[in-house]
């Protein structure tokens, strides 16, 4: 039987390298490396290597905040950190103008921005919205922790991992729903699935499902 061409899309957060990545979902899905797979990666255009450059247009901006955005998604992963302030963490460093200095990055961890700074637009929106995200996992938590909830893979709820997931997963919704970012993450969607044979199969995770 001939081989199928399958693009695959990834989730939020930062990844492995596109190779690394095709290479680690043909083997979990095929048991072997496909020659008709290819993977939309857009994760290098908000979480490149750390130290990268500006090679192309926001390349070198985007490294600058990959600190801060890490920094947000760690403090929030605390279970005493309410919604509320995991939110405002989260959306103060991803919203977070891409030039600010230590200082200001520095605040923009603690969820509080520096005086005189404006906010962006659609910051209040989005921090309802994650805000939203982590009341329903700690719910999750909380239903888990008192033995009616389910155990995933060994992990006991409440657990650090969930609000990570979370987190990275709501630092990359913002970007793409109100940032500006939106139209690179879908370029790089649409340049997978236009360049190259037409894909028969698509199996997208997470915020590569949104984008899609």
């Amino acid at each position: 039987m001939t081989a199928q061409t399958l693009v695959y899309v990834h989730g939020a957060g930062a990844q492995k390298p596109a190779k690394d990545l095709k290479q680690e979902l043909d083997q979990l899905l095929f048991g072997q490396d496909l020659a008709s797979s290819r993977v939309a990666y857009y994760a290098d255009i908000r979480w490149p290597p750390p130290g990268a450059i500006a090679g192309r247009a926001g390349a070198g901006s985007a490294a600058s905040n990959r600190k801060v955005r890490e920094g947000a998604v760690h403090l929030a992963e605390h279970p005493k950190v309410s919604p509320k302030a995991a939110a405002a963490s989260i959306v103060t460093a991803a919203m977070a103008p891409r030039a600010r200095g230590d200082i200001a990055s520095a605040g923009a961890i603690g969820g509080r921005r520096p005086p005189l700074e404006a906010a962006p637009p659609h910051e209040a929106e989005a921090t309802r919205l994650v805000e939203q995200l982590y009341r329903r996992a700690d719910r999750i938590s909380k239903r888990s922790a008192s033995g009616s909830g389910m155990q995933v893979a060994g992990i006991s709820f409440p657990d650090p991992i969930f609000r990570r997931v979370v987190g990275f997963f709501a630092s990359d919704v913002i970007d793409y729903l109100y940032g500006t970012f939106r139209e690179q993450m879908r370029a790089r969607v649409r340049q997978a699935l236009l360049n190259g044979p037409q894909p028969r199969v698509i199996v997208a995770h997470s915020l590569g499902t949104i984008i899609l």
